[in-house]
């Protein structure tokens, strides 16, 4: 009796026992309904999980790779969103190397794990952290890369996955890959109108006036539009007679950059990652804050 049938469909209570065939052909239904009826990303993830906590496993968490480390975008738990156990996960993420989703974004693979007790990799990595007596991990692929890991399990006092829920958790993916690939080319296309409507604005009014407070004030409105996290833009003015910065305008926020930036105070080119690109003339660009090469005192202060 698996928990798409109604309690007592063949004498027993619902959930009792593995899904049937029959049952497997009504959930890979619903999924494709499910799936496919929006073309927001992160409200396909949020269906998916779901839609497997629901009909699948107790719970079900989705990770994407977020630089070197695992990132959980949501988390449902018997068809209800978990956003302790997400911030949970987030705060302490598993591993690349030796966790079960970090095996999945490695390996491109599934990863099937009956009995967790008797799995030794598993024992090690977590250290008893977790109640889980069974887990099914699976990458979702979108044109040969891998976009995230959808993980599913049972808690210790539930009964274990079968082979026809692994093979069913995968034909699920198989068809969430199809929606996710949709999503993405909507969220492109949308993200690239955006982008184009932002830099004609700022075109607009650079070319409208020669007044840098306005030119600055579009700048941060429009990045506003364009950025959903919170972001900090600064404009320096360079001072060669003694090769220094002088921040003219902060945009901050959160408060971070103003604790050892001030406005109108004298940095030295050296210490400013901004002297870099002043002095090659070039974009610079960079992914991690624990990486930049200058102004040491600075860089711990972005780290």
């Amino acid at each position: 009796q698996c928990p798409a049938c109604p309690k007592g469909a063949n004498g027993s209570e619902a959930g009792e026992g593995p899904p049937n065939r029959a049952c497997d052909e009504l959930i890979l239904a619903e999924a494709s309904k499910v799936f496919n009826s929006s073309l927001d990303i992160k409200e396909t993830f949020d269906r998916i999980a779901k839609l497997v906590s629901e009909k699948l496993g107790e719970k079900c968490v989705i990770f994407r790779l977020h630089g070197d480390r695992l990132l959980a975008l949501t988390v449902f738990q018997k068809g209800e969103e978990n956003k302790d156990l997400l911030k949970m996960l987030n705060d302490d993420p598993p591993t690349l190397q030796g966790s079960a989703p970090g095996y999945c974004i490695q390996k491109k693979e599934p990863l099937f794990i009956p009995d967790t007790g008797q799995d030794k990799g598993f024992v090690e990595c977590y250290k008893q952290r977790v109640d889980i007596r069974s887990c099914i991990c699976v990458p979702l692929m979108v044109k040969g890369s891998v976009l995230g890991v959808l993980c599913t399990s049972m808690t210790k006092a539930a009964r274990p996955f079968s082979n026809n829920d692994f093979d069913l958790v995968i034909a699920l993916t198989d068809r969430a890959a199809v929606a996710l690939e949709n999503s993405l080319l909507y969220e492109k296309t949308r993200t690239q109108a955006q982008r184009l409507s932002v830099v004609n604005e700022i075109s607009r009014a650079i070319n409208s006036t020669l007044d840098i407070e306005s030119i600055y004030e579009t700048i941060v409105e429009q990045l506003k539009r364009l950025l959903s996290f919170p972001f900090a833009t600064n404009i320096a003015i360079y001072h060669p007679e003694d090769d220094s910065f002088v921040f003219s305008h902060i945009y901050d926020p959160s408060g971070v950059f103003q604790r050892f930036l001030k406005l109108n105070q004298h940095y030295p080119s050296y210490s400013l990652t901004l002297g870099e690109a002043f002095k090659s003339k070039k974009t610079l660009y960079v992914p991690d804050a624990r990486e930049i090469p200058h102004g040491k005192r600075v860089r711990k202060e972005l780290v």
